[in-house]
């Protein structure tokens, strides 16, 4: 998987010192990259069945959320194609990958927890819900997220 991490770096950033380094993923491989200074996160993914239309509707839902202007959520970068994702091959096996702004900060299991935070984190929460609350995607409309409470028979 490292040949494609440089394969990709060359083509979106052709020539540029770049520093990578790998992350913890779920269901995919994360880096943080820097290129002058500028942190990204390089999101890799193998590719299957409504992936693409999947990592298009949350690039969707996260360029919606920096109307008028937020740095509070990761912002999805235009890559060399001119989409927000890109597909490459490695062998017999695609990727694809995409590239999001570095959002500096813990991971709330990480900070010690008070009523502030989470009041804070509730007024986060409410700012995002009314930002998204004319939004549609009928991708995300028409699938069933197993984490998603209304499809909670799915975790059987």
């Amino acid at each position: 998987m490292e040949g494609i991490v440089q394969a990709i770096l060359e083509i979106e950033f052709a020539g540029e010192s770049v520093n990578c380094k790998k992350l913890n993923g779920y269901e995919n491989a994360n880096y943080l990259i820097e290129v002058h200074g500028v942190k990204y996160i390089l999101k890799t993914y193998h590719e299957h069945q409504e992936l693409e239309q999947l990592i298009q509707s949350e690039s969707s839902v996260l360029s919606t959320l920096q109307k008028p202007h937020s740095s509070k959520y990761p912002k999805p970068i235009l890559l060399q194609n001119g989409l927000y994702c890109n597909k490459i091959r490695d062998g017999e096996i695609d990727y694809l990958y995409r590239i999001l702004s570095f959002l500096d900060g813990k991971f709330l299991g990480e900070t010690e927890h008070s009523i502030e935070l989470f009041h804070s984190l509730g007024h986060f929460i409410a700012q995002m819900n009314r930002k998204l609350n004319s939004y549609k995607n009928y991708f995300y409309q028409a699938r069933k997220f197993e984490w998603d409470i209304q499809y909670v028979e799915l975790n059987k």
